[in-house]
């Protein structure tokens, strides 16, 4: 996650409260189209998460499922 680069910039607004809207491709674990593994995609969001709510702000997670129109075959 390029945010685990940026953590240190993001901390210096010093915000009251975060929302969080990444990892959506991220999820696809396992998947040639996603962009990690299910392991190191729930780190990189525990240490975001977590540095975020260590400056004294709430978090707040917003996500939804990826879904891609060959996910499902439509059939009668």
């Amino acid at each position: 996650m390029a945010i685990i680069g940026r953590l240190e910039m993001i901390l210096e607004t010093k915000a009251q409260i975060y929302l969080l809207a990444i990892g959506i491709n991220d999820v696809r674990c396992n998947d040639k189209r996603g962009a990690t593994n299910w392991a190191e995609f729930s780190q990189n969001m525990t240490t975001i998460c977590n540095a975020l709510k260590e400056s004294g702000a709430e978090v707040f997670v917003i996500s939804i499922w990826p879904v891609f129109s060959n996910d499902y075959t439509l059939s009668r």
